[in-house]
């Protein structure tokens, strides 16, 4: 259990779940799947999610020095580099992604900044918006990274795809939003959970959720969709929802970093599925 639990704290999991949400991208568009985009994804999540924690560890622990900081989180840094040098020697090969790492690399930048400063409180009102842009900013690497710029795609569908994913991983994010509003309040960091009530919350939850189906069926029926995509979708939407309530009960960590996070690989794991014939 400790190894494993090690596995999630460092992210792994959670850089397999985005790499499946690509690998996703590439069965809806009917594309070849690139395995080498999904390894984009995958080392892009790793030093995203590595690089925050670092960060957030670096300003708000003031008990340790510096040099027993970075021994505490080697494996986070080892990690970080690993992925910048994949992801370097990545775009030095396949110049075309260049600008979309580079709009990601920005996304993820504004994301971090309510922790660049500890004391400046327009920096930390920014931390309202790190819900959605989080949200954003997985759902534009899982679904953009994975389009062939020499192709040619109905890009409403591709933007409408990049809309019901951003709807669905912002419901995740929300998830959970609730469950660190505590240590976001004691951080002084604005987020959804930090500034609405509960009740509140659960309104704008289910109001993401309604138009997320809304937008799935609309979306199914105008592009012609394959049913068993449109189900796993739909099937995926409830599921995030029914975690949602579930996580009103204090669920602990391998809830949250395995079974919320994992719902992303279950989607990805069903929409495999749906093509074995």
């Amino acid at each position: 259990m400790k190894l494993f639990k090690y596995f999630l704290s460092h992210s792994l999991f959670v850089a397999i779940c985005a790499a499946s949400l690509t690998y996703q991208t590439f069965i809806f568009t009917n594309s070849v799947v690139e395995y080498s985009i999904c390894f984009l994804v995958f080392f892009s999540t790793l030093a995203a999610y590595n690089f925050y924690w670092i960060l957030t560890q670096g300003i708000f622990n003031f008990n340790n020095k510096l040099p027993n900081k970075f021994k505490n989180y080697w494996l986070h840094l080892f990690l970080l580099i690993i992925s910048i040098i994949y992801i370097f020697d990545f775009v030095l090969r396949h110049s075309s992604l260049l600008l979309y790492v580079f709009i990601s690399f920005l996304l993820t930048i504004f994301y971090c900044i309510p922790f660049f400063s500890k004391e400046n409180k327009r920096f930390k009102n920014i931390g309202f918006l790190k819900t959605i842009l989080l949200a954003f900013t997985w759902s534009f690497a899982t679904t953009f990274f994975a389009i062939n710029r020499d192709a040619e795609y109905d890009y409403l569908f591709i933007y409408s795809l990049f809309f019901i994913r951003f709807l669905f991983i912002l419901m995740l994010s929300i998830t959970f939003d609730s469950r660190d509003a505590e240590m976001d309040t004691m951080k002084g960091i604005h987020s959804i959970a930090t500034v609405f009530t509960d009740k509140v919350i659960n309104k704008i939850f289910f109001i993401i959720f309604i138009i997320y189906l809304f937008f799935s069926i609309l979306i199914s029926i105008h592009f012609s969709i394959h049913l068993i995509h449109l189900i796993t979708i739909v099937a995926t939407g409830i599921l995030s929802l029914f975690l949602f309530m579930l996580s009103k009960k204090n669920k602990g960590y391998i809830y949250y970093y395995f079974v919320v996070d994992g719902l992303m690989l279950f989607s990805s794991f069903i929409t495999y599925l749906s093509t074995i014939h």
